[in-house]
């Protein structure tokens, strides 16, 4: 589940017609959740946590 969550994201951030801040968040939030060195719970957290920034960015 979470590979296919990584490759939407990565989908969202090779499209160019998705505004760059939205592309910008797809990649960082991918990149957390690629990160062997954190738990599962941590790697989430902060995904979310970035895609939330970008829903309430005006």
């Amino acid at each position: 589940m979470l590979e296919q969550i990584c490759m939407n994201l990565q989908n969202l951030n090779e499209d160019v017609s998705v505004p760059r801040n939205i592309r910008r968040g797809a990649k960082e939030a991918r990149e957390i959740l690629m990160n062997s060195e954190e738990s599962i719970d941590v790697k989430v957290a902060s995904a979310i946590s970035i895609l939330d920034e970008l829903v309430n960015d005006p």
